[in-house]
């Protein structure tokens, strides 16, 4: 399907990377599974769908969804900012107008992905956020929630995010989606972090069944800077997470780990890529996934080690359990290696529960339901784990326990 056919309804906003973003749209079709990245993944029944950019009006209770801990909070609804429903003391630059000169049109990190998504995401926004974090306190925290209304409403959402020399930030996202019919969310990251900063992106992603999600993540990094995300993901028909992250300075660690849950005829598809671009960096990725009913997952994990980049640690690790002999993984980890001083490792395994450990549970009066949520709540306790507080691994579990059945929460 042509590009054009599926944004017919929408209008474009008027910035200089949004027009260039619309022109080099221009004669595109969608990516199909007989291009690399995209594999795994169909985009018919996305792009069969007819999308509005709609109003921001919603009735959703945020009250389950709020970190109290959090005074700053947004709240963006199909794309646009509530100003009545958010509140903060941060340096934000809000609009269009906020992004010029921030954004480019394409993207040069990962040129292998023709980030169809983030282009169409920067030509049809119709609101945009420069969050400046140059904090000289401990930590800068803030929470934004993305609401999707769905009846055929179509969430562009351009977030800029910049840490200063020797910041500290750490961000939660929630998505989630009300209403009825269809809906999806388009999400571009672009993350900036100074020299010996710090940016934490935990993005838990629980939309509703007839929600459509594609998040792209592009980051940069200098020297001693750190860039952290998570992504925890359920709910949605279609969730595609694309993270690009290019090291450009000595001492950057970069850590990209996710989570995931699918049932029915869900997909879920994470496409991590990590640009050692300097010498005297590390790098880490865990995904572990657990697919059940009919269900899709999708992992790959592209590492490359730069001819002048000596002296890199980097890991990447893909573990999955199939719940159902009619649920799939597709598990592709990739280390691209042209440097010699460098220490290097991926893994990829798939199976289904412990056959042995489970008949133990059920030995001991434990009922097999309860047995498979343990066994699958230990699973994915590392992923948990790799986040920094006790406070934070409650809050996530506590936020995905409800689109996940099998996962403990007592």
């Amino acid at each position: 399907m042509s590009v054009t056919e599926f944004v017919k309804n929408l209008q474009a906003n008027n910035s200089a990377f949004g027009k260039k973003s619309a022109s080099l749209l221009e004669g595109k079709d969608f990516p199909t599974t007989r291009d690399e990245y995209w594999k795994y993944t169909r985009l018919r029944k996305l792009t069969k769908n007819e999308f509005t950019q709609s109003g921001k009006d919603f009735s959703s209770d945020l009250s389950g969804v709020w970190k109290e801990d959090y005074s700053n909070r947004l709240v963006i609804v199909n794309g646009k900012i509530d100003e009545s429903a958010s509140k903060y003391d941060l340096s934000i630059s809000k609009g269009i107008q906020s992004i010029e000169g921030e954004i480019k049109e394409n993207d040069n990190i990962n040129a292998g992905d023709d980030q169809i998504f983030s282009m169409i995401s920067k030509a049809y926004a119709e609101d945009a956020l420069v969050i400046d974090f140059n904090n000289q306190k401990e930590r800068d925290l803030l929470q934004i929630v993305f609401v999707n209304t769905r009846n055929s409403a179509i969430a562009n959402t351009l977030i800029k995010i910049k840490a200063s020399k020797n910041a500290n930030a750490r961000i939660i996202c929630n998505y989630i989606s009300e209403g009825a019919g269809v809906g999806f969310t388009n999400t571009y990251f672009n993350l900036e972090a100074d020299e010996n900063s710090n940016i934490e992106l935990v993005n838990l992603q629980a939309e509703e069944a007839g929600t459509f999600h594609i998040q792209s993540v592009n980051g940069t990094q200098e020297k001693d800077s750190k860039i952290s995300v998570w992504n925890f993901s359920s709910g949605a028909d279609l969730i595609r997470n694309n993270v690009n992250i290019r090291q450009n300075g000595k001492g950057c660690d970069t850590h990209v780990n996710g989570m995931y849950y699918g049932e029915e005829k869900q997909h879920i598809d994470n496409h991590i890529f990590i640009d050692h671009a300097s010498e005297d960096c590390e790098s880490n990725e865990l995904f572990k996934g657990v697919m059940n009913g009919q269900s899709t997952g999708v992992f790959n994990g592209r590492v490359i080690v730069r001819k002048d980049s000596q002296r890199i640690n980097a890991y990447q690790q893909n573990s999955n359990i199939l719940l159902s002999e009619k649920a799939t993984i597709n598990s592709k980890p990739e280390l691209e290696i042209y440097a010699d001083d460098v220490k290097c490792s991926h893994g990829s395994v798939t199976g289904q529960l412990d056959a042995k450990a489970l008949f133990y549970l059920k030995a001991r009066g434990i009922s097999e339901e309860r047995a498979k949520k343990m066994l699958v709540s230990s699973f994915l306790e590392e992923v948990i784990e790799t986040l920094p507080e006790d406070e934070l691994k409650n809050y996530v579990v506590s936020q995905m326990v409800s689109r996940i059945q099998l996962l403990d929460h007592e």
